[in-house]
């Protein structure tokens, strides 16, 4: 005798079977009830727990089986051992066999026999000449069929054939490789005449406010002229923490203009101190060493260190203080998770972080340093502190810091999501687009 679960009622259940004239059932305790069919949908107290339950009601007695259990439904086929290969095949997003032939799905005579359909075969040339002759309705021309080659082994698998390519492809992968190829390559792109234009203006930018400040030093009375040194100074540093911003953020593909929108905080405050908080976090240990001084060969041994351990971190020190949108982030375990995040490339932009900052800083000491020696002392300069030394060292210490933001900004977009930043915006990923 079969056993199953019966309707719930009421929190009362019961297992039951039947018979012709009589309904057998079981309570949930095993004791054994025979009533009549008229009993039918009623309750009864079992005298062995003492509880109620149900009486199976007539329309349930079509659904028992012999055994005295419901009967569901039919038998459930066995799966096929062929039917998820064949799903895969069919459903699949390869279009092509494992040995080079395009998958095709068009049914075979096999397959409609098996359907218990029958195959009609027909001859598409003879139907097509059994049916009235076709004009074009413009030119008056007779239609005729286009021959249909038989089909042949192709000797270049379908895998092989060329394929056309979009010319355009809005938010799909072959654009973002495209854009992810000029990112990459900063060093090409800095030759375009919008970023050539935007490097010429910061280049003249340090010779000039050289001048306003040597002419605020001599005109102790002009605040202005103070003023002005003064901001030129923060606008070329402001200027680079703008173009880490605009690549990183923004994802641009140009170097912002200097000043930006002209607005006062967020295109020339908020970027400098960004890259001077930047500074001071890493070379801190340095300023106070060369502040408090010592003797000379230790004193000069100990700055190199510091230097070199300031160079090493500064590259994520200051993607972090640009992007990250709060000071917090620059808690140190939270710098060491962006280096380690990086991975080995970090050593990269290290090294070349190093070389730009020597190259800019020794194209500044051959102009703005060279040119104040010109306008206030006068006479033969040194080698090194010549113009045509000083400013091409100046052109190209410009150039290499740019292509260093940028590739930092390359660095933000790969990267950033998976930087233990607090306080930063949700990023959907593929993940969360599937379980919505």
């Amino acid at each position: 005798m079969g056993f199953f679960v019966a309707k719930t009622r009421r929190g009362r259940q019961g297992i039951i079977t039947s018979a012709a004239a009589m309904i057998r059932f079981h309570c949930h305790c095993t004791n054994p009830f025979e009533v009549a069919d008229d009993q039918a949908g009623g309750l009864l107290q079992c005298p062995k727990c003492g509880r109620l339950v149900d009486v199976p009601s007539l329309s349930d007695l079509a659904n028992l089986n012999e055994d005295g259990t419901y009967r569901i439904g039919d038998k459930v086929p066995e799966p096929q051992a062929s039917r998820l290969p064949g799903l895969k095949r069919t459903y699949g997003h390869d279009k092509i066999e494992a040995d080079g032939r395009e998958i095709d799905l068009r049914p075979t005579p096999a397959d409609v026999a098996a359907a218990g359909t029958e195959y009609a075969e027909f001859d598409l040339v003879k139907d097509m000449h059994a049916s009235p002759p076709k004009y074009d309705p413009i030119t008056g021309e007779l239609v005729l069929p286009m021959p249909i080659r038989p089909d042949q082994a192709l000797d270049t698998p379908v895998s092989q054939i060329p394929v056309a390519v979009p010319v355009l492809g809005y938010a799909s992968g072959r654009t973002q490789s495209g854009m992810e190829d000029v990112v990459r390559n900063p060093f090409v792109a800095l030759f375009s005449p919008p970023n050539l234009f935007v490097m010429f203006v910061i280049f003249v930018m340090h010779p000039a406010g050289t001048m306003l400040t040597i002419a605020a030093i001599g005109m102790m009375g002009m605040i202005g002229m103070k003023l002005l040194a003064v901001l030129m100074f923060v606008v070329i540093v402001a200027h680079y923490g703008m173009v880490l911003e605009e690549m990183a953020i923004e994802a641009r593909n140009d170097l912002p203009r200097p000043l930006r929108d002209l607005q006062l905080y967020e295109d020339v405050f908020l970027p400098f101190c960004h890259v001077v908080v930047a500074m001071v976090v890493c070379y801190w240990p340095l300023i106070v060493l060369l502040a408090v001084g010592g003797p000379a060969y230790p004193l000069v041994l100990a700055d190199l260190a510091l230097l070199l351990l300031g160079s090493f971190f500064f590259p994520a020190v200051l993607l972090t203080a640009v992007t990250s949108g709060t000071l917090l982030n620059l808690w140190p375990p939270r710098v060491l998770a962006v280096i380690s995040c990086i991975g080995l490339r970090y050593l990269l932009h290290v090294v070349f972080f190093m070389a730009a900052a020597l190259v800019y800083l020794l194209g500044v000491a051959g102009t703005c340093v060279g040119l104040a020696f010109w306008l206030l002392v006068g006479g033969q300069l040194p080698i090194y502190l010549r113009g045509f030394v000083g400013y091409p060292m100046l052109a190209l210490g410009i150039y290499l810091m740019h292509a260093f933001c940028w590739i930092m900004g390359w660095v933000y977009q790969r990267h950033h999501v998976e930087f233990p930043w607090v306080l930063q915006r949700h990023v959907r990923s593929q993940d969360d687009e599937v379980t919505r």
